[in-house]
C-alpha cells in the first residue's frame, strides 16, 4: 500500500508540474499577444499625430500664401510642431519598453523550449552541439553537403555575424560561423575535430 500511495503521490505531483507549466506558458502568449496589440496601437497612434501635424502645416501654408508671416501663425506652428514631437517621443519610448518586454518574455519561452528540446535529445542519447569554424580547419570553404558527417548528424542551423542563415546543402562554410550539429553523443564526438585549427587538433 505504501509503495502504491508512492507512486500515486508521484504521479499527482508531475500532473500538477505540467498544469502549472503548461498555465505558466498560456499566460506567456496572452501576455506577449497583448503587447503586441498595444505596441501596433501605439503606432498607429503615431501615424496619426504625424499625419494631423502635416495636414496642420500644410493648411496653414496654404493661407498664408503670399501674405506676410504673421508672429500668431508662427507661434501656433511652433506650438504645434513642439506639441507633436513630444508626443511622438512618448510613443516612441512606450514602444521600445513594450518591445523589450516582448523579447524577455520570448527568452523565456525560448528557454523553455530549449530546454525541453534538451531533454527530448538526452533520453535518446543525443545532443546539440555549438562549434564555431576556425581558420585552417577541414571544413573551411566546404559546402555543407561535402562536409563529413556521420549518418546521424546533420546541421540544423548556422549564424554568421548577426545573421541567421538558412541551411542548404550548397551553403559554404567560413572562418567565424557559428554552426549547430544535431546527433548522437558518440557521432558528435568524432565531428567536432574537423572545426578545429589544426594544431589544436593534434594537441
Amino acid at each position: 500500500m505504501q509503495r502504491i500511495r508512492k507512486e500515486i503521490s508521484v504521479t499527482q505531483d508531475t500532473v500538477r508540474e505540467v498544469i502549472i507549466g503548461l498555465s505558466e506558458r498560456v499566460n506567456r502568449k496572452v501576455q506577449t499577444l497583448k503587447l503586441h496589440w498595444r505596441a501596433a496601437s501605439l503606432s498607429d497612434q503615431r501615424e496619426s499625430v504625424l499625419q494631423e501635424l502635416g495636414a496642420y502645416l500644410a493648411t496653414l501654408l496654404a493661407q498664408a500664401s503670399g501674405l506676410p508671416e504673421r508672429d500668431s501663425e508662427r507661434q501656433g506652428a511652433e506650438a504645434r510642431l513642439v506639441e507633436a514631437t513630444t508626443r511622438v517621443r512618448g510613443l516612441k519610448k512606450e514602444s521600445m519598453q513594450i518591445d523589450a518586454l516582448v523579447r524577455e518574455l520570448e527568452a523565456d519561452t525560448l528557454r523553455e523550449d530549449l530546454v525541453r528540446i534538451q531533454q527530448d535529445l538526452t533520453v535518446r542519447a543525443a545532443t546539440l552541439e555549438r562549434i564555431s569554424v576556425a581558420r585552417g580547419s577541414a571544413v573551411l570553404g566546404q559546402p555543407v553537403s561535402q562536409l563529413s558527417l556521420p549518418p546521424a548528424t546533420r546541421v540544423v542551423a548556422v549564424c554568421r555575424g548577426p545573421a541567421f542563415l538558412v541551411v542548404d546543402q550548397q551553403l559554404v562554410l567560413r572562418a567565424g560561423d557559428i554552426v549547430i550539429l544535431v546527433g548522437p553523443r558518440a557521432e558528435l564526438k568524432t565531428v567536432v575535430s574537423q572545426f578545429l585549427e589544426p594544431q589544436r587538433v593534434s594537441a
